[in-house]
């Protein structure tokens, strides 16, 4: 197979690419390992998604709000305090000149949202410039001349695939990126993610609170824009893990001095560890790393998945009408945006 663009990993950041791509005039492939026709389908590990207003904005120009507004929650005001500190941040949307700052949305939600319609010959809007070949792992990649080539390996069947650009989607764990010679630096924070779903006796009120607790923080974020929030606690690794949900909701209700009434725990743990792991140069010989993959950060600020669009937003402007999408002086430019 000869594509123009090859984008490996149907994650978040991939399938936004995929998105981005949907004008380009030349053939694009989006690869997964999971069957990306089964998007309803998809149950990853829970999270909420921070998008800033320019996030928004993006996915409005991508042709995909419409079908992630529906499961978004807006943000705004912000609420950011320390534990045994006096006073806090306080920001609000209407002070900064916007309608929002923001919003929330699950990455479940997201990742339907996204991945709808998007080659699915059942029905609904298509994309039919993106091809997709799902439940196919990527066995082996090298450079050739002009193009990189993939060995794919889908159920018994193996085949080959030769793109002028290869994005590189596939999250920080990429061993591809390694194979082609990317030098990932990693820095571990020693501290772990625990996310859950809870219930508040006060509903949503368009308010997202973050507080420092000394040896980490917690935040929390609207899950359906009533009681049910998603609960982040940021720690040091073996510090909450094995609490129990009375202690974990009590101490949730604690740190937020009963700013949200009574709480109590809604849904399964989800339990991460914690690095900064990133690239010095994102883009070369006809390679890019996208998201993750290019530069993985601590959630504190919730910036993570936002720097992830803002790579695609740069990356599709600097490929967009070029005759040859992995051109040296393209990736150069982009690297130097980013």
């Amino acid at each position: 197979m000869r594509v123009d663009i090859a984008i490996v990993g149907g994650g978040l950041a991939g399938v936004s690419m995929a998105r981005a791509l949907r004008t380009y005039p030349g053939r694009v492939a989006l690869i997964d390992r999971h069957d990306l026709s089964r998007a309803d389908a998809f149950s990853p590990p829970l999270r909420a998604i921070a998008l800033s207003d320019g996030s928004c904005r993006i996915f409005a120009s991508l042709g995909v709000w419409d079908a992630i507004a529906p499961h978004a929650c807006a943000v705004d005001r912000i609420h950011v305090s320390e534990h045994n500190a006096f006073g806090g941040t306080r920001i609000d949307a209407r002070n900064e000149g916007l309608d929002t700052l923001g919003c929330v949305v699950t990455n479940v939600e997201l990742l339907r949202a996204l991945h709808r319609g998007l080659g699915d010959d059942r029905g609904g809007a298509s994309l039919p410039e993106v091809e997709l070949l799902s439940s196919t792992t990527v066995t082996g990649v090298r450079r050739d001349d002009g193009c990189v080539t993939l060995a794919l390996q889908c159920a018994d069947q193996a085949q080959t695939l030769s793109a002028r650009l290869l994005i590189l989607a596939d999250g920080g764990a990429s061993s591809l990126a390694q194979d082609l010679g990317f030098a990932q630096r990693r820095l571990d924070f020693h501290q772990t993610a625990l996310v859950v779903a809870i219930e508040t006796a006060r509903p949503y009120d368009g308010t997202v609170y973050e507080r420092f607790t000394g040896g980490g923080l917690l935040a929390v974020l609207p899950q359906d824009g009533g009681s049910r929030r998603v609960a982040v606690w940021v720690a040091r690794t073996g510090e909450f893990e094995n609490r129990g949900d009375d202690i974990l909701a009590a101490a949730t209700r604690q740190q937020l001095g009963g700013r949200l009434g009574a709480v109590s725990i809604a849904g399964k743990r989800f339990v991460y560890p914690l690095e900064r792991c990133w690239v010095a140069q994102p883009a070369h010989a006809r390679v890019v790393l996208l998201g993750d993959a290019a530069h993985r950060i601590h959630p504190v600020a919730g910036q993570g998945f936002n720097l992830s669009l803002r790579d695609v937003a740069f990356l599709s402007e600097h490929i967009a009408g070029c005759d040859d999408p992995g051109a040296a002086d393209v990736l150069a430019a982009y690297s130097r945006s980013r």
